[in-house]
């Protein structure tokens, strides 16, 4: 078996200042400083301050964030601590905090700080009827590296499960139910399709000597896809029965199929099917669906309004839609 120690290794320590001039005269709402290089030339940052904070609820505070300027960098990710010092127009410090250690990388955030560094009426000179003034901000930034060592490069020992459910199903290997759909057989697994769907489960739990299983109210097409789907996580050719496959998810709590066809529907959604779409996403609570459905009609109202499927639409979801179009206009 391969076997490592993991060394943390200083990088480099660096000190880097940015004069901000009459802060409560500009119009940006996020300044930047320039980019600054660390001293190994691998890693490339950038601060950037608001000078009032973009949430909602921290808009009495000044936010500042360090950011890893990674199309400018030789790496994917650092890994860095820094403090941060904020220095008035006589470059008396007013405040000073330890901000702590990072990873900087697409996985993790590039910008990494405070929503809250300081408080706007803190600002000394804000106090003395100013709204003009110089500020400094003084980073200490230090980075550092994870550094794999001793590495013993002896293969490993490979194992691999692999459970080919999609044979099961087309072979119909060691099937316990019978699921009858308008005289169509169709075996099954009860644990497998237990293990997707909520209705399943209770049913066969309440009648655990259970062998055969009607289901009335959808297709044999419709009824065989949605339980392949269960057994292979994929679809094929089921675009003419989408919105069937979509209630079948509903009523019987197959939760990854109804993800899936929602997402399949959300990539397909238009002007032109629009309608029958938010009316199908209401009746089995497609919630992202019938959101970007409302968004669509109220950006093409006027196309929409002379659609004569609007008249079919439920009450509730026509009053829902109603409301939207009167906000948005």
């Amino acid at each position: 078996m391969a076997s490592f120690q993991l060394n943390t290794t200083k990088c480099g320590k660096f000190t880097v200042k940015w004069e901000i001039k009459n802060i409560f005269d500009l119009k940006e709402k996020r300044l930047e400083s320039s980019r600054f290089c660390c001293p190994s030339g691998k890693h490339v940052f950038r601060l950037f301050l608001w000078p009032i904070s973009e949430r909602e609820e921290d808009k009495d505070f000044v936010s500042l964030f360090l950011g890893y300027e990674i199309k400018h960098s030789k790496e994917t990710k650092v890994s860095a601590k820094y403090s941060v010092s904020l220095l008035d127009r006589n470059n008396v410090k007013i405040i000073s905090q330890d901000v702590g250690f990072h990873t900087f990388s697409v996985q993790t955030f590039l910008n990494y700080g405070m929503y809250r560094f300081l408080k706007r009426t803190n600002l000394y000179f804000i106090n003395e009827g100013s709204l003009s003034g110089k500020v400094t901000i003084v980073a200490d930034i230090e980075e550092a590296e994870d550094v794999i060592s001793d590495f013993i490069t002896e293969k490993p020992i490979e194992y691999s499960t692999h459970c080919d459910l999609e044979s099961l199903f087309k072979n119909k290997t060691l099937t316990d139910v019978d699921i009858n759909v308008n005289g169509v057989i169709i075996a099954a697994h009860k644990a497998i399709l237990a293990s997707a769907s909520q209705m399943f489960l209770s049913q066969f739990e309440a009648n655990r000597d259970q062998v055969c299983f009607e289901i009335q109210d959808f297709s044999e097409n419709v009824v065989r896809k949605a339980i392949e789907f269960i057994y292979t996580s994929k679809l094929e050719d089921f675009n003419e029965i989408c919105f069937d496959l979509l209630q079948f998810a509903f009523k019987y709590e197959v939760k990854g199929l109804h993800s899936f066809i929602e997402s399949y529907l959300i990539d397909s959604l238009s002007l032109h099917n629009v309608i029958d779409s938010i009316a199908i996403a209401d009746k089995t609570e497609a919630k992202t669906l019938k959101s970007l459905c409302i968004q669509l009609i109220c950006k093409n109202s006027k196309a929409i309004a002379t659609n004569e499927k609007l008249q079919s639409l439920d009450s509730s979801v026509a009053k829902e839609l109603f409301s939207a179009l009167i906000n948005c206009n």
